[in-house]
Formats: structure tokens, sequence, C-alpha cells
């Protein structure tokens, strides 16, 4: 978004939402999305002191009476585009200004709070605050900022965020600091209180920017004693409880009973209410809940959660399972005690993507992507545990340095033996996959790659005769399947795409595919094994893609124009000292992509001299297809293209360089699960890129360091990129960020779906950066394993 200077105080207030039926439940309260807070009880105030900063009341967007106003003077309402409006009304709360959504949006209309109709003035907010006879100043629009936004707390003032709920803008009021770093919020699409990181995730990723306010910190109405059976007080120094008149009302909400609205609580009988303090006695076996403090209309309606006097701290026995696939997904069942609304259960430092308070006893949390042991915190209001020993995902592998090797094919399913494999190598005859049947494929003693000590393998993988349209993951022998895939591929169709994955028991992988009949050809080019000669086969990250050879007439002059391959066509290409690629390397990382082709054919990358039984590339007339190569290169540093049939342009774009002995780099570590880290799609499991669908010329950036074990000192990163839901014929360019480079990394025609292995170099902050051509599509990320 850009707004002229004159209005940089203004700001989106909206949601976006859509209309179904999600939407439709009106404060919908479920134990497993909730998190809500439990006060400590005066026994257990000493030792769990409440989160820092100020107390403030709980107001819902959609709540009645005003959801369904008119948000300033446009046709949408509060219930729909106030999430700006209703985390400013309860911010002011928090200083002592008594209101809500309904009265604010008023006051705003009067006295300018909005331009072009709905978007809030962010000035106007603390401006009604002064009207009011409160000092409250607006102090700026910052970018995200966790230390400034603890500082602020630290201080009493509460803070609004911008962040992304269904893919789109939404705003939010951070409340509080909590044990282990939680941000404790106050969410107005969900009228509830609950952490940050239990519902959006990191808030140094997740948070776009904030708003900041300055003021008295008077704290708002609280809960001051809670005990079964005994008399309790809500107060508020501020005035702002109203009168027991006009239909107002005190009710308690269980936390175990799922409603669409506050209003179905119980009512408690007071004996005394006045603007500043309600008396009521707390009704005998009440259990962990809510007061609802219903104030006369106009006036603001409170939400406290409590636990009775006594009720003790989390604590954390056991996890069953106490491990799973580093993808995620694992239903872990966590014992313990003190389970009432746990705000956040996290592993390692990522949210649980589900948590469901079973009992007082037991929990049970879907857990994250992650790599290595990470412990598990349970957190509620009057504390954190960790459990006594850490979930357990599966390491990667040991880090290694790559040897590049000639093409060689050890595994083809197709009937009838086409490529005349003989020995070991002919160990997948006639083993056509079949839906959901993992093939077994021995790679270590093949094709050059070492009986033992290989920790990975470089394999070009072909699909083809596919009985319906489907995809086809490798991984590891022996792991649970990821969720991830390798290749997506329609009806008989013929598709070839790299793999860099670790290898299993005795050296091997498995292979998947969910159609219901395909044959697979794969390709040994290399492996990954503890250096034997230091410094021989370190990766050396390129900083930016860079093209070398482009066949086709009209783009920039180079080694390879107008050379257009033809049938049984060769065209050698020189890669040392073009690129950054020095003198002596002994291979490239390079994406190899096909265009202007002709007829059916193959593209065969290899290192001059007899053209071995292998493939790089498959295609049909008239397809655009890339796919990345990592090629051993000859003493003069180059390689060789090979054409089978009709003609075909080829362009050559280097990511990357393999040293020789003596040389300086880094090394690989592949994942022992590839682990998804981005998708785009609506509906997916939420994460960093949920409904970021990429439009023609948008790039969007994926964090991938800190993410799937990928340390923060990598180099470099091996993902599998798949474009899906294309609507016009396009092509990807991932790269670190900065100025766009001339090359790319994926093509595709409209209404494909096309993977490809990318070696990425990272940014400093560890991301890489995707951009989309021509039309809209949705990206998948899968990380492989990285370099450093």
């Amino acid at each position: 978004m850009r707004f002229a200077t004159a209005v940089r105080s203004a700001s989106w207030p909206r949601d976006r939402w859509g209309t179904g039926p999600a939407r439709s439940l009106l404060l919908a309260i479920s134990l497993s999305v909730l998190g809500a807070l439990a006060l400590p009880s005066p026994a257990a105030a000493a030792s769990a002191p409440p989160p820092n900063g100020p107390v403030v009341p709980v107001y819902g967007q959609q709540w009645q009476p005003w959801g369904p106003e008119d948000l300033g003077t446009s046709t949408s309402t509060i219930a729909a585009d106030g999430c700006a409006l209703t985390a400013s009304a309860m911010l002011l709360e928090a200083y002592g200004v008594s209101t809500n959504p309904g009265a604010l949006n008023q006051w705003l209309i009067a006295n300018g709070g909005y331009v072009s109709q709905d978007l809030l003035v962010w000035g106007a907010v603390a401006q009604y605050a002064q009207s009011q006879g409160v000092k409250v100043s607006y102090t700026g629009w910052e970018a995200d900022s966790v230390p400034l936004i603890e500082s602020s707390l630290a201080a009493g003032n509460p803070v609004i965020a911008q962040v992304t709920l269904d893919g789109n803008m939404h705003f939010v009021l951070i409340t509080g600091l909590g044990p282990g770093g939680a941000l404790w919020i106050n969410d107005p699409w969900y009228g509830d209180h609950t952490t940050f990181q239990a519902r959006y995730g990191n808030p140094a990723t997740e948070i776009q920017s904030i708003r900041l306010y300055s003021g008295p910190a008077a704290q708002g109405a609280q809960l001051t004693s809670v005990t079964d059976g005994s008399p309790a007080t809500v107060s508020s120094a501020a005035g702002s409880l109203g009168t027991d008149t006009n239909g107002a009302a005190l009710l308690l909400l269980p936390y175990t009973t799922p409603t669409s609205s506050w209003t179905q609580g119980s009512p408690v009988a007071v004996s005394s209410w006045s603007p500043t303090q309600i008396s009521f006695t707390v009704p005998a076996g009440t259990g962990p809940g809510y007061v609802v403090v219903e104030t006369s209309f106009g006036d603001p309606n409170f939400w406290f959660p409590y636990t009775p006097q006594g009720s003790e701290p989390v604590s954390v026995s056991s996890l069953s399972p106490a491990s799973g696939p580093a993808a995620g997904g694992t239903v872990v069942t966590i014992s313990g005690s003190g389970f009432v609304v746990p705000a956040a259960v996290v592993f390692g430092s990522q949210p649980a993507s589900s948590v469901q308070v079973v009992s007082t006893a037991e929990i049970q949390a879907t857990a994250p992507a992650g790599a290595g042991p990470e412990s598990v915190t349970v957190t509620d209001w009057l504390g954190a545990a960790s459990s006594p020993s850490p979930f357990a995902y599966p390491l990667s592998d040991p880090p290694g340095a790559l040897t590049a090797l000639p093409p060689a094919r050890i595994c083809d399913t197709r009937p009838g033996n086409p490529s005349q494999l003989s020995g070991a190598a002919a160990q997948c005859g006639g083993r056509t996959l079949q839906q959901g049947v993992p093939l077994q494929v021995q790679v270590a003693g093949l094709g050059g790659v070492p009986q033992s000590g290989a920790s990975a393998a470089l394999l070009n993988v072909t699909v083809t005769d596919p009985t319906t349209s489907g995809y086809l993951t490798v991984y590891p022998a022996g792991e649970p399947a990821p969720l991830s895939s390798n290749l997506d591929f329609s009806q008989g169709e013929t598709v070839a795409n790299l793999a860099e994955v670790g290898l299993g028991a005795q050296g091997a992988v498995d292979v998947v595919t969910n159609a219901a009949a395909a044959d697979v050809v794969i390709d040994v080019q290399g492996y990954v094994a503890a250096p034997t000669v230091t410094g021989l086969g370190l990766y050396q990250p390129l900083p930016l893609p860079t093209r070398v050879c482009d066949t086709r007439l009209g783009q920039p002059a180079n080694q390879c124009t107008g050379k257009t391959l033809g049938p049984d066509g060769t065209l050698q290409i020189q890669l040392t000292g073009l690129a950054g690629v020095p003198q002596g390397a002994t291979a490239v990382a390079a994406n190899v992509t096909v265009t202007d082709t002709t007829q059916a054919s193959y593209l065969t990358v290899y290192t001059g001299g007899t053209m071995p039984t292998a493939s790089n590339l498959n295609w049909t007339p008239g397809a655009t297809v890339a796919n990345l190569v990592v090629a051993p290169l000859s003493s003069q540093g180059s390689f060789t293209v090979f054409n089978q049939s009709g003609s075909a342009d080829v362009v050559v774009d280097v990511v990357g360089y393999y040293t020789a002995a003596g040389g300086s780099g880094t090394e690989f570590n592949a994942l022992t699960t590839p682990t998804r880290v981005c998708d785009t799609r609506a509906g997916q499991p939420a994460n960093q890129c949920t409904g970021k669908t990429l439009a023609a010329g948008s790039s969007i950036t994926v964090q991938v360091a800190g993410l799937a074990g990928v340390p923060q000192t990598a180099a470099a990163v091996v993902v599998n990129i798949t474009a899906t839901d294309t609507t016009s014929p396009s092509y990807l360019t991932v790269y670190p960020g900065g100025t766009l480079p001339l090359a790319s990394s994926l093509n595709w025609t409209a209404g494909e779906t096309v993977p490809n292995l990318v070696v990425a170099t990272l940014s400093s902050t560890g991301s890489i950066t995707v951009y989309n051509d021509q039309g809209s599509m949705d990206l998948v990320v899968d990380v492989l394993g990285w370099y450093s």
C-alpha cells in the first residue's frame, strides 16, 4: 500500500473477509483456538506475576450493538472491517477512556477521523482521548520491532499491530508480555484474549507494522479476587463500569462451554454495582471461566478470565509419541496437570498447529515442522512448563562435499528394459509404481556412488506413462513419506526433475506416487560425503543467478547466440571464466531451460566424450521446460548438451559452482525428511505464505533460515519450487533479493502444475525472493537441505 504524505497516519482498517459460513459464527469460542488466560489466584500471585502490561477489556468487532453499524461513511460494517477501530477502542480503555467501537466510530465520523470513507486516521484516536479529558499521544507508525513492543508494554502502553489473517490485513492489540516472551493480544475478529505466538506465530516475522501510543497507563477494570463460593469484586479506577440499570448484567461463562455468544453465560447475583466497583459472590462449585460485565446500552462490555483460588500452575510430565517426522503433523498427547486453556503450546520456537485441552491432565497438540530435538512448552497465565524430555525430529544427515558424476541410470521401471540396464542397475525392471506403494531404490554402490559413506545423492528423476495425473515424492528409505512432492504431472506426460535427497537405510531412497500407476527412470548425477581431499567439492553460491548461454536470436549476445540445437545436435558451453565461476571449478549448479521445441525429445548434459544413457529434460512439442543440473566440468571448464529430436533453443543460468582441492566453500546438509515452508494456497495448513498468491510482476520474500532446521549461518538452500493454479504462461525467478536478475528458475504454460529443484543463494537475513512474471499463480516451497 502507498499513501500520500498528507495521510501518513491513515491505514486500512479492513479485514477483507469473505461471507462464507466460517465467518458467520460471531464470537465463536473454541478450546482449540481460544488460548484464554487464567487470572492467578491471590495465593499464586507472588510467585507467578501477571504479564507485564496494562489490563485491557476485550471487544469483538462483531459484537452487538456496534457490529452492524456502518464503518465510517462507507457501506462496510464494523463487524466486517472494523478491526483497527476495535483495537483502538480497546487501547483507549487501557488509558481509562470509557468507550466502545460504536461510540468511537461515531466520534471519528463527526471529527474527521476517517479518510476515503473508512480509512482510520490513527492520530484521531488520541484526539478522541483528549476530548474525554485523558492525555493520550499518538507517537508513530513503525516497522515491526519486538524490542520496541516490549519497552512500550513495560511503560504501560499497549501496541496496535498489523498482521495477516487468512490472507487479509488485520489489526490486533498487544496488551502484555508473558512467560517465555509470549505476547498477549486482544483479537478483534475473534473477540478473545490469547497469545500472538499461539495464533499468528513468530512476532519477528508475522507482524508487518505497529502503531504506538503513550498515555497515563491507567489500569482498566480488573477482577481483584476470586475464591470459589466467596465474595469477589470487579473494580475500575476509571469509573467505566456503568450501573446495573437498563439491562446491565453480570454473567459467568465457563471455559468448557463453546458458545456462539458471550451473552449465553449464566447470570450472577450482584450485591452492589457502581461505576468503579461491582461486588458479587462466586457460586459454589464454579470452575475456571470468564466473568462478563454486560453494561447498559452504549457502555463498554468487559470480559475477564479467572481461575478459583488454589488453581495450580501448569506442569508437563510426558509426551506421546515422543518423536515425529520433520514435516510436522504428529498429534502429540501432552500429559501433566493444571491444564485449563493454555495460551500457547510451542515446539522449540514454533507454535503447535492446533491445540485442544482434553482435561486438566491432557492436551492434544499437533506438532509443527522441525528438525532435531525440541522442548515442548505449555504456557498459560499462571506460568510456563516444559516437557522433561524433548520431542525428537529427525536430524539432518552429516554435512559433506559434493562429488559430481557423469550421469548414470540406476533405475527404470518400464517393462522390457528399454534402457538396457544390467546387473544391480536393473533393479527396477518391470516394477511400475502403484498408487501409494513405495518403491525402494538402491543408490549406494551404483553409478559411481560409493557403497558406504554417502549421506545424500543427486538424482534426476523422470516420470513417464502415468495413467492418471498426480505427483511423485522421493525421500530417504525407511522414513515416513513427507508432505512434499518432487514432480507433478498430467496423465500420459513425461516429466523430469532433479532431487538432492538424503539416503536412508543401506543407502537407498523410497519413491511413491499418488497416481494410479506410473513408470519412473532415475539417473545418478552425484553424491554427498565427508570430504576426502581438503577443499574438494565445496559449494560456492553466486550472488545472483547469471545467464551464460541463450541460443535464441534477439537476446543479449552471448557464446550461444543463434546456435539452436537440431536433431542429434550437440553444443559445448563454456562455464569457467564466466559469471564468477573460476578456472579449476570441478562442477556447476545451473538451471537449464529448453524452449521453441518442435518435436517431443529429451536433452542430456554431460562432459563430452561418449554420451551416457541418461536424460536431464523431457518435453512435448511447443513446451518450455526447465530443470536444475549439477554437471561436472571438463578440463577446459565446459559441459556439452545433446538434443535428440526436432529443434530446440537452450538457455543456461548458473547459480553456483563446486571447488577444486584446496578451495573454500560450504558443505551440504540433507534433511532426513523434506519440509514445507511456504504454500500460498488458501485451505492448506497455515504458514508464512498462506493466501499470498502471486500476481503478474509481483514477488514474495520467503524466510528459510530458522525454519525446517536450516540454521542462520546457511549460505544457500536446496528447495523444490512448485508453481500451481497458473493462469497464463510465465516463469519464476528465485534470487536473494535486490535487483531482479536476467534468469529463470521455472517455466510453465497456463493451467500447469510444475516443480523444479533450485539451489538458492540466501539473503543476509536468510530469505529468498520469488518473482512471477505473468498471470497469477500459487507457490509451494519444500526444503530438502542447505549449504553452510
